[in-house]
């Protein structure tokens, strides 16, 4: 499958070309629910990992969705300030600052309230403060992660529609717990 690619800013866009949608039944595992049929909304990638990032990306491209990809929290800021998204799979360690600080950001871009986020990290925040992150509609995955995983992650954040804004001052309390035990 051909991709096309453009630049936004300091991001890239990449999606497939002339291919549509890939069927869930082509997928590697089955459609996570937030993932049906038909064309699949465009997913912010922020990495400063340019190989984790290609294959994250290329991943998603491969299901379908079309991927703005950065490689870093400003060049993030950037990218969405030109291009609505419906998700961002956000690497918690960036080296202009953390995902987290990148969330908080957005959350001055109205456009970005209802933005689902799937955090990645090699770390874990702990089983107690994941379990409070995924209630509030976070999702975190951890690193190594299969195909599947990250598309089952980023179709359960669509799924949950709970974006950077809904109930935006618990959901700030919780992450900054979050910040501090997996940035410690």
């Amino acid at each position: 499958m051909g991709a096309q690619v453009r630049r936004v800013g300091e991001g890239i866009v990449r999606s497939a070309v002339d291919n549509g949608p890939v069927a869930p039944s082509s997928l590697s595992s089955p459609s996570p629910s937030g993932l049906g049929p038909g064309p699949r909304p465009p997913v912010l990638v922020v990495d400063d990992d340019r190989d984790s990032r290609t294959v994250t990306g290329a991943i998603l491209v491969r299901a379908g969705f079309v991927v703005v990809e950065a490689a870093g929290a400003l060049a993030a800021l950037e990218a969405a300030a030109e291009t609505r998204v419906a998700c961002a799979v956000l690497d918690v360690h960036l080296p202009d600052f953390s995902a987290f600080e990148l969330c908080r950001r957005l959350l001055h871009s109205h456009r970005w309230d209802a933005t689902p986020v799937v955090f990645v990290s090699a770390r874990t925040p702990g089983p107690e403060l994941r379990r409070r992150m995924e209630a509030l509609g976070f999702v975190y995955l951890e690193r190594p992660f299969r195909a599947a995983q990250l598309l089952a992650a980023v179709g359960d954040a669509l799924a949950t529609g709970a974006g950077l804004g809904a109930g935006q001052r618990r959901r700030w309390q919780v992450l900054a717990g979050a910040e501090e035990a997996v940035l410690a």
